[in-house]
This record gives C-alpha cells, sequence and structure tokens, in this order.
C-alpha cells in the first residue's frame, strides 16, 4: 500500500523539476515530460512514466551511475 501510494503522489505532483540525464533541458511539472524526452530524445527508455515509483531516487542514481 505504501508503494501504490507513493506512486499516486508521484503521479499528481505538479512540482517536479529535473535536468535531462543527457543534455541540458529542464522538465518542471510532470514526471512524464522528462520520462517521455530521454525516450524518444536519446532512445533510453525505463518503462512507462505511470508505472515509475521513487523516480527522484531511481533518476538520482541512474545520474550517479553515469557520472
Amino acid at each position: 500500500e505504501e508503494v501504490l501510494e507513493q506512486q499516486q503522489k508521484e503521479r499528481e505532483d505538479c512540482y517536479f523539476s529535473h535536468i535531462c540525464l543527457f543534455c541540458s533541458e529542464e522538465f518542471t511539472g510532470n514526471r512524464a515530460s522528462l520520462l517521455n524526452h530521454m525516450a524518444r530524445e536519446h532512445s533510453f527508455s525505463i518503462g512507462l512514466p505511470d508505472n515509475i515509483v521513487y523516480c527522484n531516487e531511481f533518476l538520482d542514481t541512474l545520474q550517479h551511475k553515469l557520472d
């Protein structure tokens, strides 16, 4: 239940802000815009945006590994 609650919070969160892992474009508002951008522009798909949970932590881990 905790994970499902977190997933719903992330879906509704409009204060998300993150820079693309591959270019300098910044995305704000909905996480889906960043995840769709990475899939479309950089051929890097991590799954459907609605299915990703703990997105910020996941993106931070990916960034750390890329660095």
